[in-house]
C-alpha cells in the first residue's frame, strides 16, 4: 500500500467515511490488536465480516490506519 496522492484523498466520497472504523483490542497478554470494522448502513452494527481477511487486523495503529485508508479509496471495489 503506497501512500495516495491528495487528489486521490480528495475523491474519497464523504458519506462512506463513517463507514470503516478501526477497533482496538487488548489480548490477554497486553499486547494492542487493531480490527478494521465495516459499518453497512446508519442503523447496523459494525462487523468484520465484509473485510477482506488480508486487511482484517493489524498491530500497529498506523498499519491499521493505512488498510482502512486503502478500503476508503477502493470502497466500491471491495463492499
Amino acid at each position: 500500500m503506497t501512500k495516495p496522492s491528495i487528489k486521490v484523498l480528495e475523491n474519497i466520497n464523504p458519506k462512506y467515511m463513517d463507514r470503516i472504523l478501526i477497533n482496538h483490542e487488548l489480548t490477554m497478554y497486553g499486547e494492542a490488536e487493531f480490527h478494521i470494522v465495516h459499518k453497512k448502513g446508519i442503523f447496523s452494527k459494525p462487523s468484520s465480516e465484509d473485510v477482506p481477511a488480508k486487511y482484517k487486523s493489524r498491530k500497529t495503529f498506523k498499519g491499521a490506519e493505512a488498510a482502512a485508508l486503502h478500503l476508503l479509496i477502493n470502497y466500491d471495489k471491495f463492499f
